[in-house]
């Protein structure tokens, strides 16, 4: 109901629409320049063992209903699902560079606007742009310059959103030196820390506080038709950049074995982690927080890291500074998962597993048993395995 009132008393301005910016480029005489040209990326299935196959086959509806985005329809976590246990192709839009004049620059989603107030469509990834109450009276003054936008739905709030989203973007440029950055007011470490590893300096930073911002020139970077959709390419070039400012030692091999701790995180938290330590330290586990680092160090710490394990969420994002080859394992809590993971992984050339742990409370937190961990890790390190049988296999999956 009060989303119904808010529509009514502050609707959406309607703006005209530019859904080709080649086109309009050509048109109005804008520099327009292709960085990649469309392609299709490959994900493969993860891997998993046979008890977690066989939940799939005992509970597999009831979870696609239970899923987190099975609210906006079924498709979604089927989606999800298929993605997860099957080879998967999908088609990747080009790369471009486009240098737009008066551009403006929507605080909230980074939504971008022409210079006569039309919406860029391949900007930004947010649909809903301007409601009334946001619309600038009188319009701001141009900050002059060269710009490059880094503002997206949930950048100042989430890490992988950020990442995926914006920070991608400083990959399709070679020379970030000349220009300066639009960037979320909100400025946590690792705000601070990826603008360093990236190359960009912190007079080059302009926070934006106010609803919208206009600049000079905007050069608008397309990565992708839709959110956290990462191309490989500018993954692969990012990381790349992120080793090198950070120090890696491309010589070192990998040794590291790290389990990710997330009891620090809000929500969506590991429960019984105390109970599981036994096991991964009998396995040459470290626990790791990456909150309690750096940057720069945890780049440094994942480049020397052979296998991976943590709970679902952006705490495994660091595997993409692992060298290529690296084992990666997240704990899937039945009611709140994606194959987010799973598709990064596969672009950066790691091995990924996942395995089924149970939905423990409102707030999507997990709970793992020692016996089921034991079971997995000794799958992935390839040691002798107690194995399950098979009549209860497939039976520690439980959907509250």
């Amino acid at each position: 109901m009060k989303r119904l009132v808010r529509d009514v008393c502050d609707p959406v301005v309607r703006l005209p629409r530019i859904d080709d910016l080649e086109k309009t480029a050509a048109e109005r005489g804008w520099t327009f320049e292709q960085v990649y040209p469309k392609t299709i990326q490959s994900c493969p299935g993860a891997r998993a063992m046979g008890e977690d196959f066989l939940a799939w086959v005992d509970n597999g509806k009831q979870m696609l209903k239970s899923h987190r985005d099975a609210s906006r329809g079924q498709v979604f976590s089927r989606h999800w699902a298929s993605l997860l246990h099957s080879v998967y192709r999908y088609p990747m839009d080009r790369v471009f560079r486009c240098a737009v004049p008066g551009a403006s620059i929507v605080r909230h989603g980074g939504g971008v606007l022409s210079g006569e107030h039309e919406i860029l469509s391949e900007a930004f990834f947010l649909s809903r742009l301007l409601r009334k109450s946001e619309v600038p009276q009188p319009w701001p003054r141009p900050l002059e310059g060269k710009f490059i936008s880094l503002l997206t739905i949930w950048g100042d709030r989430n890490l992988g959103h950020f990442f995926f989203d914006a920070m991608l973007r400083t990959a399709a440029f070679d020379n970030l030196a000349d220009y300066r950055f639009l960037v979320p007011e909100a400025h946590l470490p690792w705000h601070s820390g990826l603008y360093e590893v990236a190359g960009i300096r912190p007079d080059q930073l302009v926070p934006v506080r106010d609803g919208v911002v206009a600049v000079e020139e905007l050069h608008v970077c397309h990565t992708s038709s839709s959110g956290s959709m990462p191309r490989k390419e500018l993954l692969l070039k990012f990381r790349e950049r992120a080793r090198k400012a950070a120090g890696v030692n491309e010589n070192t091999i990998p040794f590291r074995r790290l389990f990710v701790d997330r009891s620090g995180a809000k929500r969506r938290k590991l429960l019984n982690q105390n109970e599981l330590e036994m096991v991964l330290s009998a396995r040459g586990f470290d626990l790791i927080r990456w909150e309690e680092h750096s940057i720069k160090d945890q780049i440094r710490i994942a480049s020397e890291t052979a296998m991976m394990v943590g709970p679902h969420g952006t705490n495994l994002l660091n595997s993409i500074y692992c060298r290529p080859g690296a084992k990666l394992m997240e704990i899937i809590n039945p009611m709140w998962w994606d194959a987010a993971t799973l598709r990064q992984a596969s672009l950066v050339g790691h091995e990924f597993w996942y395995c089924f742990g149970e939905d423990a409370s409102p707030d999507h937190d997990t709970r793992i048993s020692p016996d089921k961990l034991c079971r997995i890790l000794d799958y992935m390190l390839e040691a002798d395995v107690c194995e399950v049988p098979p009549e209860k296999s497939g039976r520690e999956v439980t959907i509250l």
